[in-house]
C-alpha cells in the first residue's frame, strides 16, 4: 500500500499532469518493460519459482500500453536523447527510492503475517 498508493500513483499521473515533458511518459513505459523482464525471467529464477506474480500483468498490460505510447510519442515528433536520458534516470531514481528502499526499509523479518512454508510451497518447482 505504502509503494502503490502515494509513490506509484504519483509516477504514472505526473505524466497525465504535464503531458509536455515526455521524459516524464517514457520513465513509466521503462519501468514497465523493467517489470515484464524482472518478473518473466529475473524474480522467478531468484526464488527458484515457476511464476513471479505481477508478470502477466507486465505483458498483458506495460508492454502493449507502453509500445503503443511509444508509437504515440514518435507519431507526435522524434523522441529527444535527452528524453531518453532523462527518462532512465528518473526510472532508477523512482525504482530505488519507492520499490526497493519501502520494501527493504519497512520489512519486518519477524512479523505475524509471514507466509507459511505450505503457502510458499505451492508455488515452488519443490512444492
Amino acid at each position: 500500500m505504502i509503494i502503490n498508493v502515494p509513490l506509484a500513483y504519483t509516477f504514472y499521473a505526473l505524466p497525465v499532469l504535464f503531458p509536455k515533458k515526455r521524459w516524464l511518459g517514457l520513465a513509466p513505459v521503462l519501468f514497465g518493460f523493467g517489470q515484464a523482464v524482472g518478473h518473466g525471467l529475473v524474480f522467478n529464477r531468484l526464488a527458484h519459482d515457476r511464476y513471479s506474480p505481477g508478470f502477466l500483468a507486465s505483458l498483458l498490460l506495460h508492454v502493449p500500453i507502453g509500445t503503443q505510447y511509444l508509437r504515440a510519442l514518435r507519431d507526435e515528433a522524434p523522441i529527444e536523447h535527452s528524453d531518453w536520458r532523462k527518462a532512465r534516470l528518473y526510472t532508477v531514481a523512482f525504482a530505488a527510492s519507492s520499490v526497493a528502499a519501502p520494501n527493504i526499509l519497512l520489512r519486518d523479518l519477524n512479523s505475524p503475517y509471514a507466509f507459511t512454508a505450505k503457502q510458499v510451497g505451492r508455488f515452488t518447482k519443490s512444492g
